[in-house]
């Protein structure tokens, strides 16, 4: 076994010289492109890969592959989607708080009377460019406490989710800030 470093993008501009390369190497090239257009990884990212029996390319490049009859493209695209899988699930876990920090609105809230639910105030300054503007809007939106744990008067993160009833569609994330008593 040896190891091999290069990029996605030098894979497959060098297994592209060599049919048998290319063939033997095809679940390679496709995975590390696969992960370059999820975005987990660049085009030029260094990727380790590991293969058996040796084969060396061109002199100007100083990379050697090695490959043995037994090692599969299927084979070697197992084994990387199983190493890189901890990494992948955390790059989509990333995306996924991100892209709900994204859509957090922040208000206080100013009722806790229905079951489970509390209705934020959230303020937010609009801009009006046509009159050099800038005017301080108001909206209420009803959201999901499953624990009860929101008080009036406490500062609350709150994310857009499913539909909960005609007018409940966000949820509690947390409590920014208790009020005072």
């Amino acid at each position: 076994m040896s190891l091999l470093v290069c990029s996605a993008g030098r894979i497959a501009a060098h297994l592209s010289h060599s049919p048998a390369m290319l063939q033997g190497f095809a679940g390679l090239t496709q995975l590390s492109s696969r992960m370059a257009r999820m975005g987990i990884i660049g085009s030029q990212t260094p990727l380790m890969l590991y293969a058996s029996s040796h084969r060396t390319m061109s002199s100007s490049s100083n990379i050697n592959i090695n490959t043995d009859n037994n090692a599969t493209a299927m084979e070697i695209d197992k084994n990387l989607t199983a190493e890189y899988a901890p990494e992948i699930a955390d790059v989509l876990k990333q995306r996924e708080e991100k892209a709900k920090r994204k859509q957090s609105m922040m208000g206080v809230i100013t009722s806790t009377k229905n079951k489970k639910t509390i209705t934020v105030l959230v303020q937010y300054d609009k801009e009006y460019p046509k009159y050099n503007a800038v005017l301080s809007r108001r909206r209420k939106f009803m959201a999901h406490d499953e624990e009860e744990r929101g008080n009036v008067g406490d500062l609350v993160r709150i994310v857009p989710c499913r539909p909960m009833s005609a007018r409940k569609r966000h949820a509690l994330i947390d409590i920014i800030r208790k009020a005072p008593v």
